[in-house]
């Protein structure tokens, strides 16, 4: 289906060092956060965790500014883009740049090949 990189090891950053493992972690465990929290994610969550995955991206916590920290980030800026998501998400902000248009594509593949996979459920139990 595909993913969404929100975060990658060059965006917002001011450090020289681009090669930093414990940097690389830190944003693919914001990116995973990011993706469960929109929806996006590909693999089976329960109830209280896709719950739990919404108010992450919905309410700025300590957690959130803790994982920007560990992964490089300007925590103000990357929660800027986190709510500039949610208006696009939601529909409030049309996307204007390319990014915008990338990110809703991918949240459309992702969303679209999840109804696939329901149809073909009910399809099967019918």
């Amino acid at each position: 289906m595909g993913s969404y990189n929100f975060f990658n090891d060059t965006h917002m950053t001011d450090s020289k060092t681009t090669h930093n493992p414990e940097r690389r972690l830190w944003r693919a465990v914001l990116n995973q956060a990011l993706e469960d929290g929109f929806g996006m994610y590909t693999t089976y969550m329960s109830g209280y965790e896709k719950i739990d995955a919404k108010r992450f991206v919905r309410t700025r916590t300590k957690t959130f500014d803790d994982i920007c920290e560990r992964a490089d980030l300007d925590a103000d800026r990357a929660w800027k883009m986190v709510q500039r998501f949610n208006l696009l998400q939601s529909g409030i902000v049309k996307p204007e740049h390319q990014r915008d248009h990338v990110a809703l594509d991918v949240f459309n593949r992702i969303k679209d090949g999840r109804n696939r996979m329901r149809s073909s459920r009910r399809v099967a139990r019918g």
